[in-house]
């Protein structure tokens, strides 16, 4: 059975469903690249930052294509 491990980050652990914040997705279909930017809630940090929103930028690189599908209209 699979066990889901937490990665440590320079904030610590992240807790709760509203900790990350993603704000922006774009795909560089030429460059197939994805980047995600977005925020993190650092109250909800175990590296707690109070009142602070910490920015973030994912890029993956090699990007083929992407799906997008909204939870909660989705059949």
């Amino acid at each position: 059975m699979p066990r889901n491990i937490p990665i440590e980050t320079s904030l610590g652990c992240f807790f709760g469903r509203d900790c990350i914040f993603l704000d922006q997705v774009t795909f560089e279909h030429g460059a197939w690249t994805l980047a995600l930017k977005g925020e993190i809630n650092g109250n909800l940090c175990t590296r707690k930052q109070p009142g602070a929103y910490v920015p973030y930028t994912l890029r993956f690189i090699g990007v083929l294509a992407l799906k997008m599908v909204e939870l909660d209209s989705c059949d």
